[in-house]
């Protein structure tokens, strides 16, 4: 039947009906109707219908039908129902429909909507809208995001606002694929994805000059962007890159080639543009180490700065340019 008050047990309650009140165990709760109030035990709580208000567990929580509770576990929280107040667990917070809220020191799951916030150590996932924030130390997702993501790796088929990350890829968002020449590389590729807000670049590129040498001259790099839309097909970009510069197969030595861009995107027809800018740029090396090859081959730049850094590092900076063009 069904109890109200408080419920007392060093080891276990195991009830057939509801709980209105209080419940308390040493080790677990075992409820088939609805808990409303507050339930604590040791190591889980299992509500094969619902539970309100509040479930504490040193290992999990269990609620069938769905869940009206702030809950803490020190493992998981379980719902197969709908989550409408904050779950916090030490690993993972699992939701087969809508959720609230969720914060875990692994993972978190929502198998429909996600209203709040949703942060956790490694991922977060929501299957279908995320109304808040997605902060994860590795991997978010959600099918639609009205809000932010924040990640080393966020994924969304669209975003309403911008996902920061090492790599955003967002399917309906900013994504060009780039080819393009500057004054040190001939032959560069970059790849751009984000919102055209806030969008990462992946980078690599070669001096052609040096193919038939004993030690290739390339590079490759990362870097951040932004575009803005000056009229309906032209963008102003302002890019940040760095890149380090490598001559046959390994790494001997710093030689980065730090670049800031700014130019236009001019749309030429759909899926593909000319982009054309000018940089400024700022080479870093090891001041010890002087086997770098020649960066320039057909063309020496006025050299317009030029010190010493700490930790052995010397700063070269020069003016340049970038055409080239855009697809997708």
């Amino acid at each position: 039947g069904d109890v109200e008050g408080m419920q007392l047990a060093g080891v276990a309650n195991a009830v057939g009906g509801g709980v209105r009140g209080a419940q308390f165990a040493g080790v677990f709760n075992v409820n088939r109707g609805p808990v409303r109030h507050v339930q604590a035990a040791g190591v889980f709580n299992v509500n094969l219908d619902s539970i309100r208000h509040v479930a504490i567990a040193g290992v999990f929580n269990f609620a069938r039908i769905g869940s009206q509770a702030f809950q803490v576990a020190g493992v998981s929280n379980l719902t197969l129902g709908d989550q409408l107040q904050p779950h916090f667990a030490g690993v993972f917070n699992f939701t087969k429909r809508n959720a609230k809220s969720q914060m875990s020191g692994v993972f978190n799951f929502a198998g429909k909507d996600m209203e709040g916030f949703q942060a956790a150590g490694v991922a977060n996932f929501t299957r279908k809208e995320m109304s808040g924030a997605q902060i994860a130390g590795v991997l978010n997702y959600a099918s639609k995001v009205r809000g932010t993501q924040v990640g080393l790796i966020n994924i969304a088929d669209s975003i309403g606002g911008i996902p920061v990350g090492l790599i955003s890829i967002v399917l309906k968002g900013y994504h060009k694929l780039e080819l393009s020449s500057d004054e040190v590389f001939y032959t560069n590729l970059a790849f751009r994805t984000g919102v055209r807000q806030f969008y990462t670049i992946i980078t690599a590129g070669a001096n052609p000059s040096t193919f038939n040498n004993d030690e290739t001259l390339w590079t490759f790099g990362y870097g951040l962007g932004t575009a803005r839309r000056v009229s309906r097909t032209i963008q102003l970009n302002l890019d940040v890159t760095s890149n380090q510069v490598v001559e046959g197969n390994s790494i001997e030595a710093v030689n980065l080639l730090n670049k800031v861009h700014v130019g236009f995107d001019f749309q030429l027809v759909p899926k593909m543009s000319l982009a054309i800018g000018a940089t400024v740029n700022g080479q870093v090396t090891r001041s010890s180490y002087d086997n770098y090859g020649d960066l320039f081959f057909h063309y020496q730049p006025d050299i317009i700065y030029e010190r010493s850094l700490p930790r052995d590092l010397d700063l070269k900076m020069w003016v340049g340019g970038k055409i080239g063009l855009r697809f997708l």
